[in-house]
Formats: C-alpha cells, structure tokens, sequence
C-alpha cells in the first residue's frame, strides 16, 4: 500500500493517517489503492492455473523476460513512488522525534507540500523545530489543552443543560486551536446555539458541521 503523491495547493495530510498508511506499507500489508489489482507475488502468480485441473498445461506462455527465472514476477525498480514513500517515513520519524522532544509544548503536525509543519505554543518550540528541518507553526494551545477540552465538551453533552445529539464525529486542530464536530443536520443549529452560549469548552472554538454519514471515531490532528 503506498502513500499517494503530495501536490502542491492540495490538502494538508494529518500525520495521524499518514502514519498508519506507511506502518502498513512498511508490514507489506493491504493493496495499492493506485494500482488496478491487487498487488503481484510469485505465490499468487501460478495460483488461477493450479486451481483449475481443466486448464490446459499450454495456456500459460513460458516466461521469456527474465534468464534465470520462470514464473517469477520481476522486481519493480526504484522510481518516483518508492523515493516519495521514504521521504514520508523519513518526516514521519522526524515528527516522532520532535513530538517526544517538544514535550508539552507540541500541539499538532501535519504533512503539506512534502514538508513537516508542527505547530507549537513557545518561541523556543518554534526555534527547535526549525532547526530540525521542519515548519513551525505558532498556537495558542497544546496537544493535552485541546485534549482536555475535548473531555469537557463530551461532558458537556452528557448534561440536561445541553441538546441531544448524535455526534457522529469529532476532531482537533492544533493550527486552528478548535474543535470540530459534526452531527446530522437538524441538529447542527441547536448545538452552535448552545455551545456558544454555554461555552463548554472555554477559550478553545468549537465548530459544528453537518455530518454527511454514519459515526466514525474519534479523530485527532485534524486539518
């Protein structure tokens, strides 16, 4: 499974997802979602004809392309694709590094224009990320600020003081310092209307969106 190709002016990629695709490159799991098939294996390569008794022995052609080998699928070279995946590995181990080194004063990180942005909340954050080669990005608030926000606004929503609603989805941005939320659309309103009156969440925003599907889990480091 490979990561897809980051383009200039399209979204930033949150590190989160990043990080779980290069774990399943890295394990050989899972197809490539850029191929048209699944991935090729000289196991699998002879597994439709000796699955078949009734196919004859003459349906596959000998292989020609290769000296030395039958059967065998050749080796991919290196091209863009592999030089684009170590590069990801590459900035999400950097984005391991500082996260652990920033300590509390880490808030996000996100993947744009094949760079590592981190936002952070001190000059002095600011000035170690730049000088481990990333992006920096000063906030307001940390990765456990918003962490604990998101605990009060689920708090929140267990009370007789806020609306029933069916939260479907939330997610944090560190860059925006918010919290985003999405519900179905009957109730985006009456939730706008009583965060903002009631602010459960303090100085952190909390943006409610409508929701387009069914629950997902809980997400963090979102755009």
């Amino acid at each position: 499974m490979s990561i897809p190709k980051k383009t200039r002016g399209a979204a930033a990629a949150p590190v989160a997802a990043l990080a779980t695709a290069v774990l399943l490159l890295l394990s050989g799991c899972g197809q490539d979602p850029q191929s048209q098939g699944p991935s090729a294996s000289p196991a699998s390569a002879g597994a439709d004809s000796s699955a078949n008794p009734k196919t004859p022995a003459t349906a596959a052609a000998p292989d020609s392309t290769a000296a030395g080998t039958t059967g065998a699928v050749p080796a991919t070279p290196s091209g863009p694709d592999t030089a684009m995946d170590e590069n990801m590995t590459q900035l999400l181990q950097l984005h391991t590094q500082l996260k652990t080194d920033l300590g509390s004063a880490y808030s996000d990180a996100w993947i744009e224009d094949n760079q590592l942005h981190v936002a952070v909340t001190t000059p002095e954050a600011e000035a170690a990320v730049t000088e481990a080669g990333a992006v920096p990005y000063l906030t307001q608030f940390t990765a456990d600020q918003l962490k604990d926000a998101v605990d009060a606004f689920k708090t929140w929503l267990g009370t007789d003081s806020a609306p029933k609603v069916q939260l479907h989805w939330l997610g944090t941005s560190g860059r925006t310092g918010s919290i985003t939320v999405r519900v179905p659309a009957d109730q985006v309103q009456p939730l706008t209307d009583a965060v903002a009156t009631q602010q459960p969440t303090g100085a952190v925003k909390v943006i409610v969106e409508e929701s387009s599907g069914l629950a997902t889990p809980l997400a963090t480091n979102g755009p």
